[in-house]
């Protein structure tokens, strides 16, 4: 039995903040045990009471909710300092402590989710009110469990250099073959000496860039269903030998890409249909369920191999532009925006390459017909 995940929430408001707490230990299970502590009146008392609450080895994770200074916390006394100046006191004593902004204002979410590189003070959000909704206890307590384990285990690497990608192989549970496309993926690996470089690079490169690992939406499109056949019980259970587990899967439902073409053409008779309708009719036979396909949205094309960036709808390479973007090794799965979300005004925050800019405008401009309907 995997060694339970211990976690304290730092909130002034202790109804509230006792609330969570209760809820996502009831969602944690065993693998949980987290406790609510009001904030001290000093930064150091408030991060000293932390750390006497956390064990000093295995899964730990540290919540704080942002503005501490809004309830009476000793005697009608206010705080006068905010989570931020926590997380910077604890960066400091323990750098392998993980730390999570627990916060009611998605403005401050957005705020870190935007910070590039590794976070500097918090490493990921929670929203309150998302916890609350149905079935958001659940999966807040898997992604802290998840959090606090995958960020344990990249803690204390041997020989960092040397062995980086066995560490990642180990870590992502992931084929050999699929690492080597992993190492593509940046010009330096993540450092290794600092265990939230690495997790942050598994959460925002190797779970968000399309490539070996493939969103619902890549997925979906690579089979050549529609929305409704993809949620079957059937298709997912196909599905569960390519699904990821490696850390943080939690956080992102993703499949190997290669695990899931080679199972298709398995299932095809050895063969990879180009059309949705045939790569569905195998499937179908194969799982005695009737399924249905889903062409491209623009013309009804059943040649639809890639998902659209914005909508996730299948599209046809005629009818999909790519957009500007980092440039991706030569495997990878890049983004295309479909003709119908550049028409319907979707994209107009997206840079495109010069190149299609004649398309593009056109596009918007309605000069250019949309065919299937």
């Amino acid at each position: 039995m995997a060694e339970p995940v211990h976690a304290v929430i730092v909130d002034d408001d202790q109804k509230e903040g006792g609330a969570l707490a209760d809820l996502l230990n009831r969602s944690g299970g065993d693998d949980l045990q987290l406790m609510m502590m009001p904030p001290k009146l000093q930064v150091e008392e408030t991060v000293a009471a932390a750390f006497e609450a956390l064990p000093d080895e295995g899964p730990r994770l540290l919540l704080l909710d942002y503005r501490l200074e809004d309830n009476p916390v000793d005697d009608g006394e206010h705080v006068g300092f905010r989570g931020g100046t926590i997380a910077g006191f604890v960066r400091d004593k323990e750098p392998d402590l993980p730390i999570a902004l627990l916060t009611s204002e998605e403005k401050l979410h957005d705020w870190v989710e935007r910070r590039a590189g590794i976070k500097e003070v918090f490493d990921w959000t929670l929203i309150k009110k998302n916890i609350t909704e149905r079935g958001g206890a659940e999966q807040a307590s898997a992604q802290i469990v998840d959090y606090a384990r995958s960020w344990q285990r990249a803690t204390g690497w041997e020989d960092v250099p040397a062995m980086i990608w066995k560490h990642m192989e180990e870590l992502l549970q992931a084929p050999a073959e699929e690492i080597a496309l992993f190492r593509d993926l940046e010009g330096e690996p993540p450092r290794g000496d600092v265990p939230g470089e690495i997790i942050h690079w598994v959460l925002y490169r190797a779970l968000q860039i399309p490539g070996p690992l493939i969103d619902r939406a890549a997925t979906r499109v690579t089979l050549g269903l529609d929305l409704k056949s993809f949620e079957t019980s059937e298709v997912a259970e196909w599905l569960e030998e390519a699904a990821y587990r490696g850390a943080l899967s939690a956080f992102h439902d993703r499949w190997w890409g290669q695990l899931v073409r080679e199972k298709l053409t398995q299932t095809a008779g050895g063969t990879r249909p180009l059309d949705a309708s045939a790569r569905v009719n195998a499937l179908s036979e194969a799982l005695g369920v009737e399924l249905d396909h889903e062409g491209c949205r623009w013309c009804g094309s059943e040649r639809t191999l890639q998902a659209c960036g914005l909508c996730h709808y299948a599209t046809d390479a005629a009818h999909s532009v790519r957009p500007l973007s980092k440039p991706l090794p030569a495997w990878a799965d890049a983004w295309v925006i479909c003709y119908r979300c550049i028409a319907e005004g979707r994209a107009d925050e997206v840079l495109f390459p010069q190149s299609v800019e004649s398309v593009v405008k056109a596009l918007a401009e309605g000069h250019i017909s949309q065919q299937g309907e």
